[in-house]
């Protein structure tokens, strides 16, 4: 009773079902036994009420599944999984979470991030691409776009993809450190050692910056 009482609309009702079960066999049998005696009424207001509260459940189950997040389960095992680097089943999971249709930019990343260890280039892309065209301002997706179009040599578009993270975080000392090699690998110097003396002073490991600083001369 307590149950029922406080938690009608939660899981923890689950342990009146066995209890409940003993009253529905037994609304089972007085509607066969109303049959046998053919008394219609009785077996079609009885119906009658049953249809009622049937009509009333799907209804209620209806609302909802449209008010629920229906992929937010296998979007929680898919990161796990991206996260264990298990990327064959986190693919899975994350491809079944994006047809509900409700996926955020956290899905369309993990989903690229995903894409990019399997090595589906042009998946990964979509996945970055639609991630940003829900959240703007998602810093490493420009960068993992950018770091795409530096591998397929499209480096002018590389470093508008770098430019577009800066422009949102300052800090992000990856993108600029990346950015400098796009911009040596189109000959432009100058604006390379920059950007990795930029990165350089504020971390000064920085195993990239570093690397390119010994690949044109301190």
């Amino acid at each position: 009773v307590g149950a029922v009482l406080f938690h009608v609309s939660s899981r923890y009702r689950m342990p009146v079902i066995p209890f409940v079960m003993l009253f529905a066999a037994y609304g089972g049998w007085v509607l066969v036994m109303w049959m046998r005696a053919k008394s219609w009424r009785s077996f079609g207001f009885a119906m009658g009420i049953l249809l009622v509260l049937w009509t009333g459940y799907r209804v209620a189950l209806n609302r909802w599944g449209v008010g629920s997040n229906l992929g937010q389960d296998p979007f929680n095992l898919g990161t796990s999984y991206l996260w264990a680097n298990e990327n064959g089943r986190a693919l899975a999971f994350l491809e079944e979470a994006e047809q509900y249709g409700q996926g955020d930019g956290a899905l369309y990343y993990n989903l690229g991030l995903t894409y990019a260890r399997l090595d589906k280039k042009s998946k990964a892309k979509w996945a970055y691409e639609e991630a940003l065209a829900r959240d703007v301002n998602m810093v490493t997706a420009y960068v993992n776009l950018g770091n795409i179009s530096f591998h397929e040599g499209d480096y002018h578009k590389a470093i508008g993809l770098y430019r577009e993270a800066l422009k949102r975080d300052g800090q992000a000392y990856n993108a600029r450190a990346n950015m400098g090699w796009a911009l040596y690998s189109v000959g432009r110097e100058r604006e390379a050692r920059e950007a990795w003396e930029t990165v350089l002073r504020v971390v000064p490991g920085h195993r990239s910056a570093v690397a390119g600083m010994e690949r044109i001369g301190r």
